[in-house]
């Protein structure tokens, strides 16, 4: 990391981590929420003949899945653990990034006053990933409509 972007990072860090870990972890169980509704969403679209096969759900949980039926049980289960999983991936951003940045301080790097601006030179080996990354994207989104348009999914 050279010294603008030592600077840039303690810059934006610093603004980022003015809201506390609560409100990371919070954003990071909503994000995770969303996601388990999505996951539900979309199995459910999928079959929507969903059953539960009581040979392999666990006694305590099989009560409640008799209760509420196979659909509510599926997003039951899906938006806590998503959420769960979207407050622990949050959590281990937000220790990785504290540790970075209090390694910085402690190197005796200063957090610009300013955003510092980057010229094209600086930001091209970025803009090559991410073209890169969308034209994967962009490739395998082809990829899936030219199979269903032959039949073959």
């Amino acid at each position: 990391m050279n010294p603008k972007q030592a600077q840039n990072f303690l810059y934006e860090w610093g603004k980022r981590r003015e809201g506390g870990l609560g409100k990371v972890l919070l954003l990071g169980a909503g994000i995770g929420a969303v996601g388990g509704l999505l996951f539900g969403v979309l199995f459910w679209a999928a079959s929507p003949n969903l059953s539960l096969n009581e040979d392999e759900i666990a006694p305590f949980l099989l009560i409640y899945a008799r209760a509420v039926g196979p659909a509510p049980f599926l997003f039951t289960l899906a938006l806590p653990a998503f959420a769960g999983l979207g407050a622990f991936l949050a959590f281990y951003a937000w220790r990785m990034m504290e540790g970075r940045y209090h390694g910085l301080i402690n190197a005796g790097v200063r957090p610009a006053s300013e955003k510092p601006v980057y010229t094209l030179k600086e930001r091209m080996p970025g803009l090559i990933v991410v073209g890169v990354a969308v034209l994967v994207i962009i490739g395998l989104i082809y990829g899936l409509w030219w199979e269903l348009n032959r039949g073959s999914l």
